[in-house]
C-alpha cells in the first residue's frame, strides 16, 4: 500500500510558546485550521497535547481516503 502525506504551511506572527500551545490544542484550534481533506474531525481522548487521541479522513484525491487514528505526544517545541 502506498504511503500517503500531507503538509501545510503558514506564516505566524506571534511567540514560539503561543504558536505550540495552538498547534496542540486539538479541540479548539485544530479544527479551525485543518483543510476540506480532513473530514469526520473527531477528539476521542484529551485534547490538549501529550495524551490526545484524535481520528479523521484524509482524502489526498478523489477516491483515496485513508482513516487516521492518531496518537499525540510533545517532544520539546514538537508536535508528534
Amino acid at each position: 500500500m502506498g504511503q500517503v502525506s500531507a503538509s501545510s504551511s503558514v506564516l505566524i506572527d506571534a511567540t514560539p510558546e503561543k504558536v505550540l500551545a495552538a498547534v496542540a490544542d486539538y479541540t479548539t484550534v485544530r479544527p479551525k485550521i485543518l483543510s476540506a481533506h480532513y473530514l469526520d474531525y473527531k477528539v476521542l481522548e484529551g485534547g490538549q497535547g501529550a495524551g490526545t487521541v484524535a481520528s479523521w479522513k484524509l482524502q489526498a484525491t478523489k477516491s483515496r481516503v485513508r482513516d487516521v487514528k492518531a496518537d499525540v505526544d510533545v517532544a520539546g517545541h514538537t508536535v508528534i
